[in-house]
Parts: C-alpha cells; structure tokens; sequence
C-alpha cells in the first residue's frame, strides 16, 4: 500500500524564487561578482543561493576578519578581496585555493587603478566610480585608464600654459606698479 498513496501537494511546476513579489527580486548588480576570489565549494555554495532565491544583498559594508576594516561589500564573504589575494585564501570559507592567473592580475590591477583614481580630481573620480558600476570589470578598467590618462593629459596642459603654476606671474606690470631695480638709488625728501 505505501507505494500506491500520492501526498495531497505535488510539485506540478518548478519552483521560481519571489515569483509574486517583483519589488523584492535580487537585481544582477549584486549577484555579479559576488564569486570573485572564492573557491569552488564556496561557489557552488553562493550559486545554489542565487539560484532559489536564498542570496541576500548586504546593506552596508561588513568588517574583514583580518584587517578589521569595513571593506567586504559582497555577501557570505570574511574577508576582503585585497585580503584574500595577499593570503591566496578563498574570501568566504578562508582555506587556501588556487587562484586562477587571469583572477589574479586582474585584481592588482584594479587595486592599482583605486590608488590612482584617490589622487584625482572630484569630477574624474566619479566617472571612474560610474564606469565600475556599470561595466564588466575588464571594460571597466579600460575605461577607467583612459579617464586617468585624460586626466594626466590635462595636468600637463596646464603646466605647460604657466611654467610657473601661477597666473599672475605671467601678467605684464600695469602703469602705477612701482617697480624699480636694486641698483638705482631712492632718493630722499630730507635734503
């Protein structure tokens, strides 16, 4: 007899996460690259999350267990990206893996690109910050080194136009400038 009963709720169609509540669905922005630096079983880990609708985004940065700065903004991760890449650990589960060599010099570029962008101006920050968020993180960092080379090619416009960074030394002496050399003598009213 066991075999011939059927339970009362049958799976008829596949299980699709919030299906009713689209104000809540997990935009693609966070789940992007929310594997980076992780190893397999932790991928697998993040995926099957993503997949049935269990990934929750971080509403603010959390703090990295070895550094202890608030610098980890991808979900289920310990420690930061830069942690992780200086230890060669895997960012959630913290156990040491092979870091794929593409992974690798990607990231010591983005980390070097950071520093510069924190040298910039405010206007060319934030358009490095806008390339970040809306590209893939290859194209990203290409336009970001034309922004930064942008950026250079103007400073040193700048510095060629007044050799010596100021406007005013440039500008011929008016009429009522009282200038006179050191080696004509003033001459004095007590005679």
């Amino acid at each position: 007899m066991p075999g011939k009963l059927k339970g009362t709720h049958q799976n008829k169609t596949a299980w699709v996460p919030l299906k009713h509540q689209e104000d809540l669905k997990v935009g693609e922005e966070f789940i992007e690259g929310s594997t980076h630096n992780c190893c397999e079983k932790c991928v697998e880990v993040i995926e099957w999350r993503q997949k049935y609708g269990k990934y929750k985004p971080l509403t603010k940065p959390s703090r990295c267990h070895t550094c202890n700065q608030r610098t980890i903004r991808r979900p289920y991760h310990g420690i930061c990206q830069d942690c992780a890449l200086k230890r060669k650990v895997c960012a959630k589960c913290e156990k040491p893996y092979a870091v794929p060599e593409g992974d690798l010099i990607r990231e010591q570029k983005l980390i070097s690109l950071k520093k510069e962008m924190e040298r910039l101006p405010e206007r060319f920050k934030r358009s490095c910050e806008r390339k970040f968020d809306k590209l893939e993180p290859d194209e990203a960092i290409a336009g970001v080194e034309q922004i930064i080379a942008r950026c250079n090619a103007k400073a040193a416009v700048k510095k060629t136009a007044h050799p010596s960074g100021t406007a005013s030394a440039a500008r011929p002496p008016a009429e009522g400038d009282n200038e006179t050399d050191s080696d004509e003598e003033i001459p004095s009213d007590e005679e």
